[in-house]
């Protein structure tokens, strides 16, 4: 799957909006404009065509396709909404999380490090999200912050890092 075919989660519905169907959606990202350009989205395991969006100071209100009433728009309550990855905008230089996956990882020396197999968010017991790099039968976690990541190509799917000493890792039994 190609990055642009990935469905990203942005958002749920967290209420219903008057009698004709129009539900309220809280965004995981507050300042996102991706609803004003969305054509479809996604909720629960149902794909709706968006026939009208509109923003108001409680957030966006969505019109979706065959949802024309109230007792039908509840249905929806607190699924979350999904959207292609090509919907979501990006200035030069951002990318998503997601994309991270899969790219390879190599230290600023030239050695060969991995790949990243996932993101693991922030809990109560870590502060920041971690990458999750496999090489051959050893998995490695290493903190998402800036100063380890050296360079991201998400087009060439390469990262350069410089890692600190003791990150913790296991050896996977294959």
């Amino acid at each position: 799957m190609s990055v642009g075919d990935r469905m990203i989660p942005i958002g749920s519905v967290s209420a219903v909006h008057g009698l004709r169907g129009e539900i309220r959606v809280m965004l995981y990202n507050s300042e996102s404009e991706t609803l004003k350009n969305a054509d479809n989205v996604t909720i629960g395991n149902n794909e709706y065509a968006v026939n009208h969006t509109r923003y108001t100071a409680k957030g966006w209100l969505l019109l979706l396709e065959g949802i024309s009433d109230r007792n039908t728009a509840e249905t929806l309550c607190g699924q979350e909404i999904v959207v292609a990855r090509d919907l979501i905008e990006l200035k030069d230089g951002e990318y998503l999380l997601i994309d991270l996956v899969g790219c390879e990882v190599s230290t600023i020396h030239g050695s060969p490090y991995g790949v990243i197999e996932s993101i693991e968010a922030s809990q109560e017991e870590i502060s920041q999200d971690r990458l999750v790099i496999r090489d051959g039968d050893v998995r490695r976690w290493m903190p998402l912050v800036s100063m380890f990541l050296v360079h991201v190509d998400i087009d060439a799917q390469k990262i350069i890092i410089d890692p600190p000493d003791g990150l913790p890792q296991e050896t996977l039994i294959l």
